[in-house]
């Protein structure tokens, strides 16, 4: 009898470039490569909770402030320089209103939001972007896949997925708006081209290359764009294969986007009128559009980065006030679609400390907010959880669980997310527990 599964690989492998991203890095570390075999999945908690994940990383180390003054009199006492107390508004949450406190309370009210303010990091004592960036990323300190790359590799081998080639959108299961990133990090599994990211840009589409200019350039006498000769001529000369399939998925990628381009959000959902709130309108447009995308990663393009060492105040407030009213906006639009079954998940690599230093900023700290949004049909609402403590001196002031607090290491995100995709025991690939409750 034939292997099914290998069958199937074949196929798809068959598809050649069809969806696969030219941007799949290549680590630099050595092969530490899961073993499939030594993951326990069940299909039925995949099929049941039919799970669409948007992935928002804030690149740079975001604060926890917005989302935790809990200790605000303390950290102001023990600080090196005080904070501007008259312009911090404390919400009835301990939020901070002029940094998006106001959108959070109002998600809390809907049930629609969890927040965990006892993200604490232990491991190895990093607090450095590029490794923390990297472990966060890849959901463990131990093995050199992203998290997208690991929950791939997963899925195809337990043949979770449906693929047709004669449904593009089947082929896009893993979705990229922010390029090259880790998340996609490879080092030795052997993942069909189908189960790698597509890489979009729905603000500046890179697949096309018609134009109103290109017409007749090539030849006067026939109506037809570069893009086209170029086509024609790929089919006639180019043999089956990677080099053809590139053009077909450039054709498929090129539509797609014109696609997403033309669809508007429902009357009454308005984004603001910001290359990130553009962006997150077409992440959740996507993500309702396609059913087959499973997985969709960003970052905060247009806000800036959250690495705030100087001039926090000044940046900071707004910065999450933007990202949190986009966030509004996605989940209101969300709703309005009648689906529940998309999550919207923020973290960084780390979090800050609360000294106000010299430079009027905060250096790199332990702990953070992790936020997580939607969700509905399979998560628990657990409101706030975690609670903090401040510790150290001054220059370096940090919060820290206190001792009977629920926290957990950036590695439980991705656990929580294998979890989610019917993975059983998450803890081999991470050796971290899932976020304790939140899954139903």
């Amino acid at each position: 009898m034939q292997n099914h599964h290998n069958t199937r690989r074949q196929f798809l492998k068959g598809l050649g470039a069809l969806s696969a991203s030219t941007l799949i890095p290549v680590s630099a570390f050595g092969a530490n490569v899961l073993n499939p075999n030594s993951i326990s999945f069940d299909n039925s908690v995949f099929e049941q909770n039919n799970a669409q994940t948007i992935i928002l990383y804030l690149y740079g180390g975001a604060s926890e402030l917005a989302g935790n003054l809990t200790n605000l009199e303390e950290i102001n006492a023990k600080s090196q320089n005080p904070y501007p107390l008259d312009s911090i508004t404390v919400t009835k949450n301990h939020f901070w209103q002029e940094a998006g406190g106001d959108v959070m309370e109002r998600l809390l009210n809907n049930k629609d939001i969890n927040i965990y303010r006892t993200c604490y990091r232990t491991v190895d004592g990093h607090r450095d972007h590029g490794t923390c960036t990297t472990q966060a990323q890849c959901g463990t300190a131990k093995f050199q896949q992203g998290i997208a790359t690991t929950l791939a590799s997963v899925l195809d081998y337990n043949n979770a997925l449906s693929m047709d080639a004669n449904n593009p959108k089947s082929l896009m299961p893993f979705i990229s708006l922010d390029g090259n990133s880790k998340f996609y990090l490879n080092d030795g599994l052997d993942i069909p081209n189908s189960f790698k990211p597509v890489t979009l840009d729905p603000r500046n589409n890179p697949y096309t290359l018609s134009g109103g200019n290109e017409r007749y350039v090539l030849d006067p006498s026939k109506p037809q764009t570069t893009s086209e000769y170029l086509e024609n001529l790929a089919k006639r000369y180019n043999v089956d294969g990677v080099f053809k399939s590139y053009f077909e998925r450039r054709r498929i990628l090129d539509d797609y986007i014109k696609e997403i381009q033309e669809i508007q959000p429902p009357s009454g959902i308005e984004y603001p009128n910001t290359r990130f709130g553009t962006l997150i309108k077409n992440a959740v447009t996507i993500m309702l559009d396609n059913p087959y995308t499973k997985l969709l990663t960003m970052g905060t393009p247009g806000l800036g980065g959250w690495d705030d060492h100087s001039q926090a105040l000044a940046n900071y407030p707004r910065k999450m006030s933007d990202l949190f009213e986009a966030l509004e906006v996605a989940i209101e639009h969300i709703k309005n679609s009648g689906k529940t079954n998309i999550n919207i998940v923020i973290f960084s690599e780390f979090g800050r400390n609360v000294n106000y230093n010299n430079a009027k900023g905060w250096d790199h700290g332990n702990n953070q907010n992790v936020y997580w949004l939607g969700g509905w049909d399979y998560f628990n609402h657990q409101a706030i959880v975690g609670e903090t403590k401040l510790t150290g001196n001054a220059p370096r002031i940090y919060t820290k669980p206190t001792n009977d607090s629920y926290h957990f290491q950036i590695f439980s995100v991705a656990s929580t997310l294998f979890k989610l995709y019917g993975i059983t025991n998450p803890e081999v690939i991470t050796r971290n527990q899932e976020i304790k409750n939140l899954i139903a």
